[in-house]
């Protein structure tokens, strides 16, 4: 393609020099993405650590919603130790998964409580 070596040498440097030119700037925005997406997260975080202290002092004032949670978070431990136990026993695990499916599953009858009390509290501030 060119007559002498130094020509090919010194287009091949020219092409060289262009692809990092190219690649740092790729780099550099890719680092500004990740820059502005970590911000997005940590104020996404934010917004959810706060809305969770919001939302755990409103279920403790209330005691169906307090029981409801501490009933949910044994199960749930309850739950983790069989699991992680030497030999799970699969029968105790069936129970407490079906214990959670009853209690607090879409019809279960904890959570339909915790539903209706809710609602009612909405009705009451409303009103």
């Amino acid at each position: 393609f060119f007559n002498d070596a130094a020509t090919t040498e010194i287009y091949t440097e020219q092409i060289v020099g262009s692809v990092r030119c190219v690649q740092e700037t790729d780099i550099e925005l890719l680092e500004n993405k990740v820059d502005k997406l970590t911000q997005e997260l940590d104020e996404c975080k934010k917004l959810l650590e706060s809305n969770n202290k919001n939302i755990v002092k409103f279920c403790s004032s209330s005691k169906i919603l307090k029981s409801l949670i501490v009933d949910r978070q044994n199960l749930f431990e309850r739950l983790d130790k069989a699991l992680h136990s030497e030999q799970p026993d699969e029968t105790e695990i069936s129970f407490l998964i079906d214990a959670l499916r009853l209690r607090l599953g879409a019809t279960g009858t904890e959570r339909i409580s915790g539903i209706n009390f809710f609602f009612k509290q909405m009705v009451e501030i409303l009103i």
